[in-house]
């Protein structure tokens, strides 16, 4: 469907939205902002109004009392934007009366069809043109991405209050402002995710949305139809393509997704955070807590932009391949916290979204020379490094501890111990001791094992760190296992995917 408007959309709206404000025609109130989650991480905007209570009531007594007022059937000139087409239009665009977000407009069928039926083709062909042109408008006008946000209520159960078919739009940009960080709209969060379409009844259980790629007007119908039928459901559409999954990906079999863009920034740019930490941190946390699919979003991300340059500069190969081999020895490290199983997933995981010449492959030279550890080098010798190694860590427990995994009721945990801490983590070819111990918290926090993870707390105090980047490290873990649902088990609940205390600090 072509507008064929005489202004662009953008402006007319704007214009229009003005002279309606300053007229006094519709009536603006502002909105107290708090971003919630939900126990997913999903956020949603909660927007407090006090003046709509006190919102006029339209005098009814000359209407019979089988008809209510149809704002749509004959709009006020001071609202109406617009109809689309412009000859013969079977719709229009009027602007919201009471507007809590900053040129709020509609779009009503022109004759009077009912909300609660199923949106027809013409309806869905209407919405995209508007989302199309506003979109085009704002990239040309601005440089910049101008999307609108197009949704719509088809029964009393979902919102609506008129009876008239409507769908309703807001700019993208009304709702962004200094008090929405940490909010972005769900279907970016889905699409940059590469997640499944619908989010699944545990995390949205009323809530239908549709991603559909550019030039897919001709299929709405069809579309629509298959996806919305129940009555009082919200559909969202939005003109962004499907991202898919990595080649040799784990699929994420319809959990709701983790690591969203605003996630990703927030831990990325946690204040003390040491540099180049922040993404082994997150890589072996998702492994811990089992989610390996979420690792290419984690890789994807850092090897972006340059570490050493925020400002966007595209990171030196050298730069690529110390990230790739630092998430690696941070996934290997981890094993001996983990579990083998949740390496080996995590590191293959890691492999689909690798290039190949961020690769080391066995036939190449090792950047840890492990393999020389194993086969050439004594074994005392590894021994005693690990030995060292623990020493450093524990302080002046070291010999306590040691000694109470030797008399555990069996020599062979002391055993595994040393030879964990000889041939896995004395290794600091790639990671410092220092980095060592960010991996091992990474490992323990989601594992809800406070005594161990106290330990290491400290542990990284006597590798060198400063309290400060011990507790940003412990943030960006807890805030990772919050995202994926985790949280604090209320006393006498016998079971649950969370932490049955306070998690260990400093």
């Amino acid at each position: 469907m072509r507008l064929d408007l005489s202004k662009p959309l953008s402006e007319l709206v704007r214009t229009k939205y003005a002279a309606a404000k300053s007229n006094g025609a519709l009536t603006f109130s502002p909105t107290e902002l708090s971003i919630i989650h939900t126990p997913s991480g999903i956020p949603f905007q909660l927007r407090y109004c006090p003046a709509l209570a006190k919102k006029p009531k339209p005098d009814n007594s000359k209407l019979s009392l089988d008809k209510k007022p149809d704002p749509f059937e004959d709009p006020s000139e001071d609202l109406l934007v617009s109809g689309i087409p412009t000859k013969e239009p079977s719709h229009i665009l009027v602007l919201n009366k009471y507007p809590v977000i900053t040129e709020h407009f509609i779009i009503a069928t022109k004759s009077n069809k009912k909300q609660t039926h199923l949106l027809e083709q013409d309806d869905l062909e209407a919405t995209y043109a508007c989302l199309k042109t506003w979109e085009q408008e704002g990239g040309a006008q601005h440089g910049q991405d101008k999307r609108l946000f197009a949704f719509f209520n088809s029964g009393a159960h979902s919102g609506a209050s008129q009876p008239h078919r409507h769908l309703q739009f807001l700019p993208v940009d009304s709702m962004n402002d200094e008090k929405s960080e940490g909010w972005e709209l769900l279907m970016d969060q889905m699409i940059s995710a590469g997640c499944a379409v619908s989010i699944e009844q545990e995390a949205m259980p009323h809530a239908v949305h549709i991603s559909l790629g550019s030039g897919f007007a001709t299929s709405l119908a069809d579309a629509a139809t298959s996806r919305l039928t129940r009555q009082d459901t919200s559909s969202v559409i939005t003109d962004r393509p499907k991202t898919q999954l990595p080649p040799g990906a784990m699929p994420p079999m319809n959990l709701p997704a983790i690591l969203t863009p605003t996630l990703i920034k927030r831990i990325s740019s946690q204040p003390n955070l040491p540099a180049n930490v922040w993404y082994y941190v997150a890589g072996v946390t998702l492994s811990s807590i089992n989610r390996p699919d979420e690792i290419a979003k984690v890789f994807q991300h850092a090897i972006g932009k340059s570490v050493n340059d925020p400002s966007g500069a595209a990171p030196s190969h050298t730069e690529l391949l110390q990230i790739a081999r630092r998430m690696r020895e941070a996934l290997v490290k981890s094993g001996a916290i983990v579990g083998l199983p949740k390496s080996i997933n995590a590191l293959f995981a890691l492999k689909s979204v690798t290039p190949a010449d961020l690769l080391d492959e066995p036939a190449g030279d090792s950047p840890t020379s492990r393999a020389s550890d194993v086969y050439t080098t004594p074994s005392a010798k590894i021994l005693k490094r690990g030995q060292r190694f623990f020493e450093q860590v524990y302080g002046k427990v070291s010999k306590r501890v040691m000694g109470q995994m030797d008399n555990s009721g069996t020599e062979d945990l002391g055993v595994t111990a040393r030879l964990m801490y000889g041939y896995l983590l004395s290794n600091t070819d790639i990671l410092s001791p220092v980095e060592t111990s960010w991996v091992l918290m990474a490992g323990l926090i989601p594992q809800d094992v406070n005594p161990q993870l106290k330990g290491h707390l400290r542990g990284a105090l006597n590798n060198g760190a400063t309290s400060e980047q011990v507790l940003a490290v412990r943030e960006i873990v807890i805030a990772i296992c919050e995202a994926s649902g985790m949280k604090r088990l209320d006393e006498g609940i016998v079971q649950g995917y969370g932490w049955r205390g306070d998690i260990a600090t400093l």
